[in-house]
């Protein structure tokens, strides 16, 4: 979400024991980017398995789906009102059935060592992502949003 939505400045977690095992299972992050954009994280082991990344503007909603990220659907936003109801722009839909992203990315990882170049994630993303990822724990224990420093 960073590269979509740039440095995060706050975090709030909401976690949740659903299911009958012996910890939480449901997890909420709400996430307040500095350029104001908002994203929200959901995972829960309560419910089914589903694998999703979704990320909505004005000109219309983009999705990939499905274990291995392989499925993606643009939905455009509508010029216009709809003519009728439940009338709308028609999904792009692409299938990449074969494609695995987790594969693509220990790959590339891997070529970047081998070949002595940049990772196309900036180490300064990662770094920040994990001060997302402890912002998360720190929120959840607390019950608060939890603020972040960062630079623009």
């Amino acid at each position: 979400m960073i590269a979509f939505g740039g440095l995060v400045r706050g975090v709030y977690c909401v976690t949740g024991h659903r299911g009958g095992g012996p910890a939480d299972d449901t997890t909420t992050v709400l996430l307040q980017f500095a350029s104001g954009v908002t994203g929200t994280i959901f995972c829960s082991v309560a419910t089914a398995t589903n694998f999703s990344f979704g990320v909505y503007g004005t000109c219309g909603a983009a999705e990939v789906s499905g274990p291995a990220l392989a499925h993606f659907r643009f939905v455009p936003a509508s010029l216009a009102l709809p003519a009728a109801p439940g009338i709308a722009p028609p999904d792009e839909v692409a299938d990449c059935t074969g494609f695995d992203m987790l594969c693509a990315e220990l790959v590339e990882f891997a070529r970047c060592i081998r070949e002595r170049r940049a990772f196309p994630v900036a180490a300064a993303d990662v770094l920040h992502g994990m001060e997302v990822f402890d912002a998360a724990v720190e929120s959840a224990a607390s019950g608060r949003v939890v603020e972040l420093a960062y630079k623009l």
